[in-house]
């Protein structure tokens, strides 16, 4: 049987640890679409943007694909403290599909993610 990836939802977090609020809401998104992507954030934007992390990108990024749920874990440049090269490589991937990305904090107007042409933004807290 094919998935039909016709609605992407797209979402961002560190993910360290995986706790019971994350996958709470990642469930959530899933529900909003045919396929979950998630970008689990890099050991670079964890040290410049948080307080440093406990595991490390690999160990995180492992943990995040075993969710029963998730379809697709992908790794990207977010150094700019921005998902906007993940939802670029989304795009280039997936053509034809609605992509929806979905944050946790922001708003269409003032985030990179929802100024992004043929990205639809979506605020789930």
């Amino acid at each position: 049987m094919k998935i039909r990836k016709e609605k992407i939802i797209v979402t961002i977090g560190a993910f360290d640890p995986v706790e019971l609020s994350d996958i709470n809401f990642l469930k959530r998104a899933k529900s909003k679409g045919d396929w979950l992507i998630i970008g689990v954030h890099s050991d670079i934007y964890l040290t410049k943007y948080e307080k440093g992390f406990i595991q490390n990108y690999n160990s995180r990024s492992e943990i995040v694909k075993h969710l029963k749920f998730v379809d697709e874990v992908f790794m990207y440049n977010d150094t700019d403290g921005t998902a906007c090269q993940l939802l670029k490589i989304v795009q280039m991937c997936y053509p034809y599909s609605e992509i929806i990305f979905i944050s946790k904090n922001g708003d269409k107007e003032t985030s990179p993610e929802g100024k992004m042409k043929g990205i639809k933004f979506l605020l789930m807290k």
